[in-house]
């Protein structure tokens, strides 16, 4: 997964989290109004299977939040490692390139020198007639 997704993964997780949080919160407190007004046994029994619902709809969001957090983590170790890579791709090529320069610069020397020979032994010979 790409960084910028797992990112933003993870903070869709964590919106859908703390929404379910609030819920678990509003139904917990719809509970204990409903204890204080003193309603029925079903109501009671409505409202605790209502928060059990809530509880077990936060623990997926919470569990799916560390999932998208490992998988963010994860994008950026990728990420990283990537950049690591491609330095040291960057460094061999510099190398190879300056290894490439050095050879051409020596070749050039050799071949200028190779010239100014022919040239010295031309003269010298053409002095010599």
């Amino acid at each position: 997964m790409r960084l910028a997704a797992a990112n933003e993964a993870v903070l869709h997780a964590e919106q859908l989290a703390q929404e379910a949080s609030r819920t678990l919160a509003a139904a917990d407190h719809a509970y204990r109004q409903a204890l204080a007004q003193g309603v029925d046994n079903d109501s009671l029994d409505r409202h605790r299977t209502w928060i059990d619902t809530q509880r077990s709809r936060l623990a997926v969001r919470t569990r799916d939040c560390a999932d998208r957090r490992l998988a963010a983590h994860e994008a950026s170790q990728n990420a990283m490692q990537a950049r690591r890579r491609m330095r040291m791709l960057e460094k061999l090529r510099e190398r190879a390139l300056k290894r490439h320069l050095a050879d051409i610069r020596l070749r050039e020397a050799r071949e200028a020198d190779t010239l100014a020979v022919l040239k010295h032994a031309r003269r010298a010979i053409e002095e010599g007639h």
